[in-house]
């Protein structure tokens, strides 16, 4: 089971899946169901097999999770928000750090506010664009500024995202003024967090049916200019889409990272422990509650070789980088044999070397762009 894969008196974190959304963006590559495919049914049995495994674990630790993290999907839909509510209160979201609930900005309605807002500490809300054309491409409805005003007057810590790479490749830095302007306008606090992705088109996806491409080198151009622009606002570039600002980075997102516990409930969601394993369930929402709690999720036994590709992945999305202490202690591999190896490309051994320096393997926040080169070169090196 689940449970057994971790260590009860460790930390954790507790990620909450919702696949229930308004409707399906045409980017979107994710297992969700769009509203018109809901029953109330349906919905109610998700929820209450979720809180049947939260209670499950919460009794198993000794612990506090230490943070929380309910994502989508689209968790505050109307009519879902006293589910929601339930699921912090099992997970006694007031004793963890850093609580987040993901929404869109229309959801911050009255009920939200007296009933979701004292539980959790932050909000992550999708914007993805202002840009009419864009929200047309993406087939998502328009966040507007008093819905923006309204977020950025709570008490609470905020991330909102966006998308680049669309359009004539300024449109998302269009939008990130728009938003400072906005904040000025409204004698509101910029927000804390902000994430920027790069669009990526992927294949079933109504933009991928539509031939609708992204210019790769345009779109790098792209980032480069958004990740400078954020630099000079205040926000520090700390993983490959991340930035904040006064020190406000996501902590749950750097447990992953980081590669820490965290424990997944719900269809499609993921965990990983640190005694080497990792834990998944693919099923759908009907696999998710017909099946006995716990029963849909597959645990693998992670070998070194697997840890130390992970790692990788991780660490090298951020700024703080991989610290071979910890890397050979965990892997039972050396970083500094794989940054050495014999018979390696010279070029290639020349250019890991200058990102290596007192134990530790590191990007900085300009080459983040060119992560999966270097992921890709240390973990050929582990295979060969």
């Amino acid at each position: 089971m689940i449970l057994d894969c971790f260590d009860r008196d460790e930390d954790v974190s507790l990620y909450v899946h919702v696949p229930f959304c308004a409707s399906k963006c045409a980017y979107c590559a994710f297992y969700s169901i769009p509203q018109n495919m809901q029953t109330d049914a349906l919905v109610k049995s998700y929820f209450e097999r979720l809180i049947t495994e939260i209670n499950k674990v919460v009794s198993y630790f000794k612990k506090p999770f230490k943070t929380i993290y309910i994502g989508g999907g689209t968790p505050l839909l109307t009519g879902n928000v006293k589910y929601i509510k339930e699921v912090l209160e099992a997970a006694r979201s007031t004793l963890s750090d850093e609580v987040t609930v993901e929404c869109n900005a229309p959801n911050i309605t009255d009920e939200v506010k007296r009933d979701i807002i004292p539980l959790i500490t932050r909000l992550s809300v999708g914007i993805q664009s202002f840009d009419k054309g864009v929200l047309k491409l993406f087939q998502r409805r328009e966040a507007k500024d008093e819905d923006i005003l309204n977020i950025l007057r709570l008490d609470k810590k905020i991330n909102f995202d966006f998308i680049a790479g669309v359009s004539n490749y300024y449109a998302t830095m269009n939008d990130l003024m728009h938003l400072f302007e906005l904040c000025e306008r409204g004698h509101v606090k910029m927000p804390e967090h902000l994430s920027v992705y790069l669009l990526s088109i992927e294949e079933g996806t109504p933009l991928y049916k539509n031939g609708v491409t992204v210019d790769d080198e345009k779109a790098a151009e792209e980032i480069k200019r958004i990740w400078k622009f954020l630099e000079r606002q205040g926000y520090e570039h700390y993983e490959v889409s991340a930035f904040s600002r006064d020190n406000n980075r996501s902590m749950h997102n750097m447990r992953y990272w980081s590669l820490q516990n965290y424990i997944g409930l719900g269809s499609t969601a993921s965990s990983h422990s640190k005694l080497g394993y990792d834990v998944s369930n693919s099923g759908t929402v009907d696999d998710y509650v017909n099946s006995p709690p716990f029963a849909s999720y597959i645990e693998e036994k992670l070998t070194k070789a697997d840890i130390a590709s992970e790692l990788i992945l991780t660490h090298l999305r951020t700024t703080d980088g991989l610290k071979a202490e910890e890397f050979n202690a965990l892997t039972g591999y050396s970083l500094d044999d794989i940054i050495n190896a014999p018979n390696s490309d010279k070029n290639e051994q020349k250019t890991l070397k200058k990102h290596y320096n007192n134990g530790v393997f590191c990007l900085k926040s300009d080459e983040l762009l060119f992560s999966d080169y270097y992921i890709r070169t240390l973990n050929n090196r582990i295979n060969e």
